[in-house]
């Protein structure tokens, strides 16, 4: 009996302190994450301050802020969590390499509408809360008058080039889950270009102002 617990004590201790769970492995994963965010709440900074700047020159905005922050997000597994697995690959895969460029230009419209914004807020990173080795939550403050103590929460996950946020929200409210209902709503009706027209008219109608 001393045998067999002696040896579930040495597997337990092996297991807790292999790569995925040393507490070494998680501080440079911290360290990796925070690193490849540093910039997007530098940006952020800077936007806050140069507001006035970016609004009247937007092709500026586009290729720097806009462009940093589109790097960092993954569209495709945005979409992947709305839908869900097994409905994800009921989808015809030309419909979705369209609703991917549908969702990144969503994305670029949510950065053009927080630039348009009179919050002026700039971001600071508050916690960064490791759920595994391949995701994470950045608790993100958002100092802004209004709500100050409403904190951001970035869901990202480790891909081939890097960490991508493909979610977010605040308190248990998170975007996937708020637009889930919508996208479901056109995959019942078997109406996928239904919910790509709806996408794109909602972005058009936006950047032709």
């Amino acid at each position: 009996m001393v045998k067999k617990l002696s040896l579930t004590a040495c597997f337990l201790a092996f297991f807790l302190c292999s790569h995925g769970y040393g507490s070494e492995y998680r501080q440079n994963l911290i360290q990796e994450i925070e690193d490849t965010f540093a910039e997007d709440i530098l940006s952020s900074n800077q936007v806050s301050k140069k507001r006035k700047f970016y609004l009247k020159y937007p092709h500026k905005f586009e290729a720097g802020p806009a462009k940093l922050f589109l790097f960092h997000t993954d569209p495709e597994l945005t979409l992947k969590t709305i839908l869900g697995e097994v409905n994800y690959l009921k989808v015809n895969k030309h419909y979705i390499s369209e609703l991917i460029e549908a969702l990144r230009n969503t994305f670029r419209r949510y950065a053009f509408e927080w630039l348009n914004s009179n919050l002026n807020t700039s971001l600071i990173l508050k916690n960064i809360i490791l759920i595994n080795n391949d995701k994470a939550i950045l608790i993100v403050e958002r100092n802004a008058r209004v709500v100050p103590d409403l904190d951001l929460k970035l869901f990202i996950s480790r891909t081939d080039i890097g960490w991508k946020v493909y979610d977010f929200g605040f308190w248990e409210f998170r975007y996937t889950k708020m637009k889930r209902g919508l996208y479901l709503r056109f995959l019942k009706k078997d109406d996928i270009e239904g919910l790509i027209n709806h996408l794109e008219e909602k972005n058009y109608n936006f950047f032709k102002k």
